[in-house]
């Protein structure tokens, strides 16, 4: 069974059907995709018609329901809705995403408690989505109509689950800090925990960049495939874009698996750049990742300091861009909201995270 694993897909501004020039912009992409049995994304973007927004966040990103068309002429054919924005529109926003799926034929999972199963001659695959409070999500729970939260326990139990009925487990994890090539340690020593002695593959997304690799026994773990497709993100606060994409957010990598039986029996990446305004194949990404990977082999002190030089020059480069007009309107019940939320989340990440790594 061949399968491609995609970073994140945000369905917005230039990457919808109403800009008219997905096909020109994504036709390398779309070659690159053909041959698999299977083709996995994390759709970043609710497809809804939905306006009424959920609150306490600094940014809403949503595609129209027709955008679906674009998952289909890639051929996408199962998605995670396991993310920090699928909820951005509400419970309306995550239902008409998973009726417009539906009705055209593409399977999700990492919604409502669900998982899904993909079945092939050469074997069975189970994909399961999680988001970790990490991100600041809203509707992060675990019942019906609802974003399926990142729980180191219940990865475990649907790990061993899959083991004993012979099923092959892929992990979409939505988790870490956006901008920075180095995930969080925290998650990290979870996948070494859990994979220990176990098979699996981990493919994470939500850093919006590229982040290293490593095998864990028999298991492998990507813990960023950066943007597969993704565009500026606006806010109505300001006309400059609240997140204008760098170089890095146009790299990628398509991971491309081949499963047997219950096992992983190859990988490889497919480095793609998004330059002059269509993909390209670049292999200096994959260079850029094997350093990227290398790093997670150093002791944990010495790669939490280069890990925070990382973090502190992009948070001092956003700060740079901050006058005394952007916090003016950010003086609000909207921000404060937000920054409640964010505590909330920070401690229940801590009560999940504190007594098991």
């Amino acid at each position: 069974m061949r399968i491609a694993l995609l970073g994140d897909i945000g369905l917005f501004g230039r990457n919808t059907v109403a800009d008219g020039s997905y096909q020109k912009r994504m036709a390398r992409a779309k070659e690159s995709l053909e041959g698999f049995d299977y083709v996995i994304g994390n759709l970043e973007t609710p497809l809804t018609n939905a306006t009424r927004v959920v609150g306490g966040k600094s940014a809403y990103i949503k595609g129209a329901p027709e955008d679906v068309e674009i998952l289909r002429w890639l051929g996408v054919t199962h998605v995670s809705l396991a993310n920090n924005h699928m909820f951005d529109y509400r419970e309306r926003g995550l239902v008409e995403t998973i009726d417009v799926l539906e009705s055209s034929g593409i399977g999700w999972y990492g919604a409502n408690g669900c998982s899904t199963v993909l079945e092939g001659a050469d074997g069975t695959v189970a994909l399961h989505g999680y988001c970790c409070y990490s991100t600041n999500g809203k509707g992060l729970e675990c019942g019906d109509t609802c974003v399926n939260v990142l729980d180191p326990r219940k990865m475990e139990s649907d790990l061993d689950s899959d083991a004993a009925t012979g099923r092959y487990p892929i992990l979409s994890c939505h988790w870490g800090q956006e901008h920075v090539h180095y995930p969080n340690y925290d998650h990290v020593k979870l996948s070494r925990r859990i994979l220990s002695n176990r098979e699996a593959l981990i493919h994470g997304h939500h850093p919006h960049v590229i982040q290293g690799m490593e095998k864990v026994g028999e298991a492998l773990v990507a813990y960023s495939l950066g943007n597969f497709c993704f565009d500026d993100v606006y806010t109505d606060k300001s006309k400059e874009p609240l997140i204008r994409l760098s170089q890095d957010n146009k790299e990628t990598f398509v991971l491309e698996i081949e499963i047997d039986g219950s096992s992983l029996v190859e990988h490889s990446i497919l480095p793609l750049s998004f330059v002059d305004d269509c993909y390209s194949v670049d292999e200096r990404i994959g260079q850029r990742l094997n350093a990227w990977s290398d790093l997670l082999e150093v002791p944990e002190d010495e790669y939490n300091v280069t890990r925070a030089k990382e973090l502190s020059d992009y948070l001092l480069s956003r700060k740079k861009l901050r006058d005394f007009e952007w916090y003016l309107k950010r003086m609000n019940i909207e921000s404060v909201r937000m920054i409640a939320g964010s505590r909330r989340n920070a401690k229940r990440y801590s009560s999940l995270f504190s007594s098991f790594i």
